[in-house]
């Protein structure tokens, strides 16, 4: 009896370890020290992506749903902000948003553009998430914090966002699960809502539901999701690595897919402030020129070393 008291102990102590160490690797957190950037450590893991059982009022190009695994990766806790992104504008002295006209000091001159200015302090706020920021810009402002931080930063894939989305894969139709934007008692996204719908009376609004802004919200005003991730779904559409092509699911390898199509366009996932509620599911695919900005286009990153 007592050796078995023995070995369970010593098994026990042999194996606490490995579950500690699971549960740190889960919590992990960076913040990058040139921009102040967070970053939370996402674990690999297997899914299925596309448009499944678990959610509706799929495009054709979500289509066909297939298993794909991705290694561990580090994800941006945030969008991009403001502030962040003005750093890198003054530094290169080039790829500034649309919205701006000159840095003179700290104070910003915007330009007088209604499409941007209709946003108020939220297009200058310095934790809002940057706008009017091209799909090229945003893969400069990656090439430049790399050069910076001696890591390597790059644009999300498909799979990695709709991965961290999902909460790991969960067969669930938004980040917040299947029903109201709510996590654990607490308002999930800044989304086209009631008070939104105040001010434009033709947009399709989530009825019932008030986040209390019309356009963008600073950063992490919202819950997290299960993985730690803020705002991956509204506040801003996400510039994805990748070009957009409609029948890219067929081609997807089954080990960290990427469209290797460059296509036109380049990829954006995750509504915004302004999108229609349908639109907010993780499966959900669009598209834009990478040359364009937009008052309601953004960015995050993935840390890669």
């Amino acid at each position: 009896m007592m050796k078995k008291v023995f070995c369970a102990l010593l098994l026990s102590l042999l194996v606490m370890p490995y579950l500690n160490s699971s549960v740190a690797a889960e919590d992990k957190t960076f913040k990058e020290p040139v921009t102040g950037m967070e970053f939370v450590w996402i674990p690999g893991g297997c899914y299925e992506m596309g448009c499944g059982k678990w959610t509706d009022n799929c495009d054709d190009d979500e289509y066909p749903v297939h298993e794909v695994c991705i290694d561990g990766f580090w994800m941006g806790r945030y969008e991009v902000t403001v502030a962040q992104y003005l750093k890198f504008v003054k530094e290169k002295n080039a790829y500034q948003p649309e919205w701006l006209e000159e840095i003179k000091g700290e104070s910003l001159k915007v330009a007088n553009d209604e499409y941007y200015t209709e946003l108020g302090d939220a297009l200058t706020g310095e934790n809002h998430p940057v706008v009017g920021i091209a799909w090229e810009d945003a893969v400069e402002f990656a090439k430049w914090l790399s050069k910076r931080s001696g890591k390597r930063f790059r644009l999300p894939t498909e799979a990695e966002w709709e991965y961290v989305c999902r909460n790991g894969g969960k067969k669930e139709k938004y980040t917040w699960g299947n029903g109201d934007p709510v996590i654990n008692g607490k308002k999930a996204a800044n989304i086209p809502d009631e008070t939104a719908g105040k001010k434009h009376h033709d947009w399709k609004i989530w009825k019932g539901y008030d986040d209390g802004y019309v356009y963008t919200a600073p950063v992490g005003s919202f819950a997290p999701n299960e993985l730690g991730v803020y705002d991956i779904i509204g506040n801003v559409w996400e510039w994805i690595q990748e070009g957009y092509s409609s029948d890219a699911y067929k081609q997807h390898s089954r080990k960290n897919p990427v469209n290797k199509d460059p296509g036109v366009s380049r990829v954006v996932r995750g509504g915004s402030w302004y999108y229609k509620p349908w639109g907010l599911r993780c499966s959900n695919r669009s598209y834009f020129s990478p040359d364009m900005g937009s008052n309601a286009i953004g960015f995050r990153l993935v840390m890669t070393e």
